[in-house]
């Protein structure tokens, strides 16, 4: 055996063992760069509900909320966006426990200010309407605007509501204070049986958001022109909608992301079209162009 029989093999030890410590001192300061390149993910809440949000069907994403949505996440590049389809109470629940999930459609109500952040306002929406067949509204003077508790109480007129559902807070607690002396029927039913069935005159009304009435309208009424949408005396015609978050350090700083994003988004048209443009008819076009303009572009 040579002299550098022996010389090489401890070199070649001596250069492996080298490299391997100079990996492991790299190894922290890769790890850091990837931590700090790493996107949080926003999961955003989404629910079938035509029009608003459309997850299946030839519509799919052109729902009003749809668009707003993809609007959000193309100007939120600090983040990973995901969108999951579950139920308004599993939601409500998540943000309870603080998971990282949002929801770009969401009233403001005391008890939910208490769990959750809430935007600066997003959009404009129509309260909920009396739906009838303009042979009834002709009964009720054709008024732009009448009293439920008149009509839920009036033997002339049948109508049902959906048992499961909430028709907010004012309204529920009306149905509720009213139910046994009235004449509308508090069932689970589908939507669109309530259509049928309305179109069919087996009832008188329905009450529903106007947008969603002329979106199932076309669908299920021989012929929409026969309806008319009337407002509700006792609750107000519009009413603001918000980004919703947890009530925790990480929800608070995606909703200041947020409000920094509107501020600059809600000036843009391609914004404001999907505001203006979403199943509205020409008088609530008016009156949402109002709000909008003094509630959200006003807004400090």
């Amino acid at each position: 055996m040579t002299h550098m029989d022996i010389v090489k093999p401890a070199f070649h030890s001596c250069s492996i063992l080298r490299a391997l410590w100079l990996a492991l001192i790299h190894i922290p300061f890769v790890m850091a760069s990837s931590h700090a390149t790493e996107k949080e993910t926003i999961t955003w809440f989404a629910a079938h509900w035509p029009p608003l949000m459309m997850l299946k069907g030839e519509d799919k994403g052109t729902g009003r909320v749809d668009m707003r949505l993809q609007l959000y996440q193309a100007n939120l590049p600090l983040y990973n966006h995901k969108i999951l389809e579950m139920s308004w109470g599993r939601f409500w629940h998540d943000i309870k426990a603080g998971k990282k999930i949002c929801s770009p459609m969401h009233l403001k109500k005391p008890d939910r200010l208490k769990i959750a952040y809430f935007s600066t306002p997003v959009d404009v929406a129509v309260s909920h309407r009396i739906i009838m067949k303009k042979t009834n509204a002709a009964l009720l003077n054709n008024s732009a605007s009448y009293s439920i508790i008149k009509l839920i109480t009036d033997r002339r007129f049948k109508g049902i509501v959906e048992s499961q559902r909430s028709y907010t807070k004012e309204l529920d607690e009306i149905l509720a204070e009213h139910e046994k002396n009235s004449y509308f029927q508090k069932i689970t039913i589908a939507a669109d049986s309530l259509f049928k069935m309305l179109d069919h005159n087996r009832i008188s009304y329905i009450i529903e958001y106007p947008f969603i009435a002329a979106y199932h309208g076309k669908q299920y009424f021989k012929d929409v022109n026969d309806y008319a949408s009337i407002q509700i005396d006792e609750i107000t015609p519009y009413f603001l909608v918000y980004a919703v978050c947890p009530r925790n350090d990480w929800g608070k700083q995606v909703i200041s992301d947020i409000n920094n994003m509107l501020k600059t988004l809600i000036h843009q048209a391609e914004y404001q079209k999907i505001i203006f443009e979403s199943w509205l008819d020409k008088n609530d076009l008016i009156q949402i162009k109002k709000v909008y303009r003094n509630q959200i572009l006003n807004q400090t």
